[in-house]
């Protein structure tokens, strides 16, 4: 295998991961939500697409990573950057996605913090 085809799988696997992991602090932010709801005895929103299982969830994880894969592969195979440019794009995505992934993940200790303090 060509050392520009890793780098363009390593391209498509940081967009594919990146994308995913951006969009697991929303899927907490939400239980967190829907948590405090049941707590104080009100009607919680409803849980998107009716995923209400581990299965569902799981399968749609791996199938949405698997479609934002082959879909990041094949546009960056068409564009086809220099290997340099390619792993460095690849560091920044990551790089991006803490940033994001950091303050997604403070907004979520807040909304956990209020839940809690009413047991304290």
């Amino acid at each position: 295998m060509e050392i520009q085809t890793l780098a363009n799988i390593l391209v498509a696997s940081s967009v594919a991961h990146g994308l995913h992991s951006m969009g697991e602090p929303v899927n907490i932010i939400k239980k967190v939500k829907r948590l405090d709801a049941y707590i104080n005895k009100q009607t919680p929103p409803k849980i998107p697409g009716g995923i209400d299982t581990r299965t569902k969830a799981l399968g749609l994880a791996f199938g949405f990573n698997a479609i934002l894969f082959i879909l990041a592969f094949l546009l960056v195979s068409i564009i086809d950057p220099s290997t340099s440019a390619a792993i460095w794009f690849a560091v920044g995505v990551m790089v991006i996605v803490e940033i994001v992934n950091s303050i997604a993940i403070d907004h979520y200790h807040v909304l956990i913090e209020r839940v809690t303090k009413k047991f304290k």
